[in-house]
């Protein structure tokens, strides 16, 4: 297991990919630049999300999963989610295409036992996600959950599930995360438009203030 000495910094990115990517993560070399401006936009996520506290988990989990433009569990999952996209984009248009539904596609075809479920909500025949969700073991439920949880729907994950420690594992958070980064973004993250997702990225607010000299003592007074 690689040691880490820069777990939520600005430089984690960087120290996971001169570990990681040479021997682990799915990725081709001319690739190497899109895959750190990914880890850059999801730190930068996570930090204006409040969500410091898992960036390590997150980051330090991406060398277990494949890229190519965007993050996937394996190559089934890829092809999974790419062809139920594929009928969403035909069915609605590409006008009429929401973030919220692409997120949902893909934290369901992460998990092979919901299939049933992405083909009817590509085809927009379950917008509820209604049906049996018995027998999707534990990483099914919390994408399942998690999937409703973006579509306003009730759900049975909160954001204490999400941050504490024990109650999903480190590869499903990872997915979990991934799918709130598009529920954002949307294909700006999906196509490596990274720079288009990050706009909409708060930047630091700095307070504009005015020097004054008051009894031979500078003193600063915010505007």
């Amino acid at each position: 297991m690689s040691r880490r000495f820069l777990g939520n910094t600005k430089l984690f990115p960087f120290e996971v990919m001169m570990q990681e990517i040479p021997t682990a993560v799915q990725i081709a070399r001319e690739d190497r630049r899109a895959f750190v401006r990914y880890v850059n936009l999801l730190n930068r996520f996570l930090r204006e999300k409040d969500l410091d506290i898992i960036i390590e988990r997150v980051t330090g989990e991406i060398h277990n999963m494949m890229f190519d433009e965007f993050l996937f569990k394996s190559a089934r999952h890829k092809s999974d989610f790419y062809t139920a996209y594929n009928r969403y984009i035909t069915s609605v248009g590409n006008e009429k295409v929401k973030n919220e539904r692409i997120a949902v596609l893909y934290l369901l075809s992460a998990e092979e036992r919901l299939s049933n479920m992405l083909r009817n909500f590509a085809a927009g025949k379950s917008n509820s996600l209604a049906g049996a969700v018995g027998g999707i073991g534990e990483a099914g439920y919390s994408l399942y959950h998690t999937a409703r949880y973006i579509l306003g729907l009730p759900s049975q994950i909160c954001a204490e599930d999400i941050t504490e420690d024990g109650i999903i594992s480190d590869g499903v958070l990872c997915i979990l995360i991934n799918g709130l980064l598009l529920a954002e973004y949307g294909n700006a993250a999906l196509t490596g438009e990274y720079k288009k997702a990050a706009q909409h990225l708060k930047t630091p607010h700095r307070e504009k203030s005015h020097r004054y000299s008051y009894k031979d003592q500078a003193i600063r007074v915010k505007m």
